[in-house]
């Protein structure tokens, strides 16, 4: 996985390269220091990244530095990547940092 040989890695954009739930946890165990982390996009549907609930909670549970977290679309279907309640409660209530968060209605 890429994020490992960057251990001191603040920035990661993801777009439409079918990250998984498995993807999502990789990046929030080796990428610790993440500040900004978008997976999705703007112009496209977010259905080619499947992080799920896990992948979701992976991130709120590893990533407490982030300042930014965008895990949907803006103009397009952002549901699939349906993470659910427990994960939309964890994101809210461990990434305290976050300034901006872009979370669509991602099955909510």
């Amino acid at each position: 996985m890429l994020v490992r040989g960057l251990p001191h890695l603040e920035t990661l954009y993801v777009g439409v390269n079918g990250i998984s739930k498995q993807g999502a946890a990789a990046i929030a165990a080796n990428a610790t220091k993440l500040k900004t982390l978008a997976i999705g996009t703007q112009w496209s549907y977010s259905d080619f990244n499947k992080i799920g609930e896990k992948g979701a909670l992976a991130i709120a549970e590893g990533l407490p530095s982030l300042t930014y977290l965008w895990i949907s679309t803006v103009s397009a279907n952002s549901d699939n990547n349906a993470i659910g309640d427990k994960a939309a409660l964890a994101i809210c209530s461990r990434l305290t940092a976050l300034t901006e968060l872009k979370i669509g209605d991602n099955g909510l």
